[in-house]
């Protein structure tokens, strides 16, 4: 009867383990990161809401397969529009304001292959889900499959501060605004960065790389298709005031019912300078009635907006306005 009682409390001392991950590691400082090398220690890292502090270091030292996410946090999926579904996979590391992540994350070259995030009723939806100051560099998030409804990207849902030498392939679903292929709402500034995913927004604000942008870009690109409602773009959906994107391209071809860009949808009194797109643009019949404009680089560019050596060179079709 003893053995039978430990062999019990091995078997749920095990599963807890399991269920909270595998600490990393490491002691978080600059001089002795948190050092993440498996799924257990990403699934550690997005539980335990101490880690996400300021000052925190972590770096990624191994390729990691997050293939398994789609078995994680199973819910009710019975396909009767009747029954709300629950969320499923892999839990955001930072998923709201007062408890976002503000560390600094290297990824070292590495890559974090096949997350699955099923939450289209959530907002701050990524491998990251709300970043304030935060510092990420040198990582892939590659054969993503994320689905949520409000800021959501491949690698974050919100992006704040630095981004470099990142970048997401896979496909990405956002079903009310801020949906990017890397990043879904970003303010900060980022570099070097690219995604290659297949982007669908069913609101507003859908971009290849970016979905609402806040800050500045430099040196970077999107290859994947990008399909929207308003404010569509290749590289970014709408930039904000005083944004300057500078050094970089879109091969995305990009499909919206209003404001369309190859490059960018909407350009709201920000710079562009030295870029260009190439992908083919398509104003697609609407469901409602939108002011349908469509551009090769950009959809609509507002006063105060100032494109500098910058061009186009894809198809433009549709109802085109400008």
């Amino acid at each position: 009867m003893k053995t039978i009682v430990i062999s019990i409390l091995f078997i749920l001392v095990s599963v807890g383990l399991c269920a909270d991950g595998v600490l990393p590691i490491g002691a978080g400082t600059e001089t002795d990161p948190y050092q993440i090398a498996s799924l257990d220690n990403l699934l550690y890292l997005s539980t335990n809401n101490y880690l996400w502090e300021e000052d925190t270091y972590f770096v990624q030292t191994a390729d990691i397969d997050a293939g398994d996410t789609q078995n994680w946090n199973d819910g009710d999926h019975d396909d009767n529009p009747e029954t709300p579904e629950e969320p499923m996979g892999f839990i955001p590391i930072g998923v709201i304001y007062y408890n976002y992540f503000a560390g600094n994350y290297n990824g070292q070259g590495y890559a974090i292959d096949s997350l699955y995030i099923y939450r289209p009723t959530d907002r701050f939806i990524g491998l990251f889900g709300y970043t304030n100051g935060a510092e990420i560099s040198n990582l892939g998030v590659t054969n993503t499959n994320i689905e949520g409804y409000h800021n959501v990207g491949g690698l974050a849902g919100i992006g704040d501060y630095y981004i470099t030498n990142c970048f997401s392939t896979g496909f990405i679903t956002g079903h009310y605004d801020s949906v990017g292929g890397l990043v879904g709402g970003f303010f900060g500034e980022m570099s070097n960065c690219y995604s290659d995913a297949n982007v669908l927004g069913i609101e507003d604000s859908t971009g290849g790389l970016i979905g609402r942008l806040g800050g500045n870009v430099i040196s970077s690109y999107s290859t994947g298709d990008v399909t929207g409602v308003l404010e569509v773009g290749g590289l970014a959906g709408k930039s904000e005031a005083y944004c300057i994107i500078t050094n970089c391209f879109s091969t995305s071809n990009v499909y919206g019912q209003g404001i369309v860009g190859g490059l960018v949808g909407l350009n709201f009194h920000s710079d562009i300078n030295n870029c260009y797109s190439t992908g083919n643009v398509m104003d697609i019949p609407p469901t409602t009635s939108y002011n349908n404009i469509c551009g090769g680089l950009v959809g609509r560019n507002y006063q105060y907006s100032e494109i500098n050596n910058s061009y186009s060179i894809g198809d433009v079709s549709g109802r085109l306005r400008i």
